[in-house]
């Protein structure tokens, strides 16, 4: 950034170093690394790598993206804070406050219209609810594959039952189906619900 260096100020953090690493991967991964053995075997190992390694960069280049305006956020608000009569120089300090978080929502009515927030908030909500169905069909697929449920109603299932659909026209495999999306949302539903500190222990053990 011109005229300034970005920093970031030291402030009491929530969470230690681990447990954010563990935060982290928890939240970019999430529940479709179940999914990537299979889709490495359908797209083929050189096709995958290349765009696991391109959404990473793109990944990777929004993020740096994010940092720069919300320090650039952080800078107006600085302005705005200023007191009356005070000069401040031409080029603004960019710099991040971790005690200071700018959502994007808050991003999107300072640097753009309030409009654009409610907007924002129907384009989060779909793609949540989306990601909240991928990831139960993800894990209600990997579990009913993998877990040995043969008792009951329930039936192991195959990879070949779930070609071309989210769910398998087999009884017994779609009973193991949906049991393990509902064991599936036993333990993301209570978990979603707990304080970041309080999910420390889960999250250490999910990576």
């Amino acid at each position: 950034m011109k005229g300034s260096q970005l920093h970031i100020s030291k402030t009491p953090k929530t969470v230690s170093i681990v447990i954010g690493y563990f935060f982290f991967i928890n939240c970019i991964v999430g529940v479709g690394f179940l999914g990537i053995p299979s889709v490495f075997r359908g797209a083929g190992l050189l096709t995958a790598v290349l765009t696991l390694a391109l959404v990473s960069l793109l990944s990777w280049i929004t993020v740096t993206w994010l940092l720069e305006v919300m320090s650039r956020a952080q800078a107006i608000e600085d302005i705005k804070n200023q007191p009356a009569g005070e000069q401040w120089s031409h080029f603004p300090n960019f710099r991040l406050e971790t005690a200071r978080k700018f959502e994007q929502s808050e991003l999107c009515e300072i640097f753009v219209h309030k409009g654009l927030t409610y907007f924002y908030g129907l384009i989060v909500s779909v793609s949540m609810l989306v990601a909240l169905w991928a990831s139960c069909t993800v894990a209600g697929q990997a579990w009913s594959i993998n877990l040995p449920l043969n008792f009951g109603p329930f039936n192991v299932c195959v990879d070949s039952l779930f070609n071309n659909t989210y769910a398998p026209e087999d009884s017994g495999c779609l009973a193991s189906y949906r049991f393990c999306v509902f064991l599936y949302a036993m333990i993301v539903i209570p978990l979603s619900l707990l304080d970041l500190r309080e999910q420390s222990i889960f999250q250490t053990a999910l990576g």
